[in-house]
């Protein structure tokens, strides 16, 4: 089974990630800026793939200049699946609210 979601990661300025906001639907893409506490959030989609046995891959697309990638990446940047046009769409439709 494979299964998408949504993130805001809030990374510091050493880049790493120190909280996460899930979310099944686009939350839309965040301001591009550290907040109050110094952190900078980046929006990814999250590919998930489970077998009976538990996660058996995990990947990852960035949002950068307002874009989704073409293809998922895993955690040593090594290119993956190909993003589902829905997200794509979904992001967009999320810019034109």
């Amino acid at each position: 089974m494979t299964t998408y979601e949504w993130d805001i990661e809030l990374v510091d300025e050493h880049g790493d990630i120190l909280a996460h906001h899930h979310s099944d639907k686009c939350p839309g893409i965040p301001a591009d800026d550290y907040d109050d506490e110094g952190f900078m959030p980046a929006l990814v989609l999250v590919r998930d793939r489970w077998d009976e046995g538990g996660l058996t891959e995990r990947w990852w697309a960035y949002v950068e200049d307002g874009k989704l990638p073409e293809r998922f990446a895993d955690a040593y940047g090594n290119e993956g699946p190909s993003v589902p046009k829905r997200f794509h769409a979904e992001l967009q439709q999320s810019q034109n609210s």
